[in-house]
């Protein structure tokens, strides 16, 4: 048997989703993060187009969101269209910080290599 979490151990929690007043904000920064993390391996990957990789995931993640929300009210799916402004504000900011990966990563690099060539 799986050892239940108690109500204490997780802040009055037993299981922390966006619908919670206290978790709602660590999942969003958590979410956040994580998309930051994954613009920087992107960038990290492409090495002297870090602006165009990182730029093109985010547009492509951006409109695959959009477009599925679409499709579920299109086959007319029991989707609450209260949540459209939450996902579309959640995804645009996980889109504008794939792209601060990239600047980030983007910078790390021409600050090293100017730092080689100046030595």
């Amino acid at each position: 048997m799986i050892p239940q979490a108690s109500p204490d151990a997780n802040s009055g929690c037993q299981q922390p989703t966006r619908s919670c007043p206290k978790c709602g904000y660590t999942v969003l920064i958590v979410s956040l993060l994580e998309s930051l993390i994954v613009g920087c391996l992107v960038a990290g990957v492409a090495k002297r187009r870090e602006m165009i990789a990182t730029m093109s995931l985010s547009f492509i993640s951006l409109v695959v969101t959009v477009t599925n929300f679409w499709v579920l009210v299109a086959i007319r799916a029991a989707v609450n269209p209260v949540f459209f402004p939450h996902i579309l504000i959640d995804q645009l900011g996980a889109s504008l910080l794939m792209i601060i990966g990239g600047l980030i990563v983007r910078e790390l690099r021409s600050a090293a290599a100017q730092s080689v060539s100046g030595a």
